[in-house]
C-alpha cells in the first residue's frame, strides 16, 4: 500500500504540473485551453490510479529474497527481471530504513551495503515484527569468513 500511495502521489504532482503549465500558457498567449483539459486530466488521474494499481501488484509479488548457507539471493523486477546474491563474506553494513509512509504501514527496508558500490541492495517491505530479527540474523552472517 505504501509503493501505491507514493506512485499515486508523484503520478498526481506530475499530473498537476502538466495541467498548471498547460492553463499558465493559456494566461500567457494567445492559444486557448481547451475546455476538455478538467476532463483530460481526470482521465489522467484514473489511469495513473488504475495502471499504479496493476504494477505496485506486480512489483511486491516478484520481490523475493532467500538467505542461503553462502550469502543472500534477490530477486525483483515486472518488465526487467534482476537475480542477484550477495555472499555473507562481502557483506559490511546492513541499515533498516523507514519513510514516512513504511513507518505508517509498520514497515521498513533493509540495505546492504558491501565495498563495492555496484553491490549493494535493499529489500523494501519487512514488516516491524521480523525486521530486527533480519537484521541480526545477517550482521551474525557478515564477514564470518574472509573470502580468501
Amino acid at each position: 500500500m505504501a509503493w501505491w500511495i507514493g506512485g499515486v502521489a508523484s503520478d498526481l504532482v506530475l499530473i498537476t504540473l502538466l495541467t498548471i503549465g498547460v492553463v499558465v500558457l493559456d494566461a500567457n498567449t494567445d492559444a486557448s485551453v481547451p475546455t476538455a483539459l478538467p476532463w483530460s486530466a481526470s482521465g489522467l488521474v484514473l489511469v495513473s490510479v488504475v495502471l499504479r494499481t496493476w504494477y505496485v501488484g506486480a512489483a511486491y509479488r516478484a520481490w523475493k529474497y532467500r538467505l542461503t548457507a553462502e550469502g543472500i539471493e534477490l530477486h525483483h523486477g515486472v518488465f526487467w527481471k534482476q537475480a542477484s546474491a550477495m555472499p555473507y563474506h562481502r557483506l559490511q553494513q546492513v541499515d533498516v530504513g523507514q519513510g514516512p509512509l513504511e513507518r505508517w504501514f509498520g514497515m521498513s527496508s533493509v540495505q546492504l551495503r558491501s565495498a563495492a558500490a555496484t553491490t549493494d541492495a535493499s529489500i523494501p517491505g519487512i514488516s516491524q515484527a521480523e525486521v530486527e530479527d533480519l537484521r541480526r540474523l545477517l550482521m551474525r552472517r557478515a564477514g564470518r569468513d574472509d573470502g580468501t
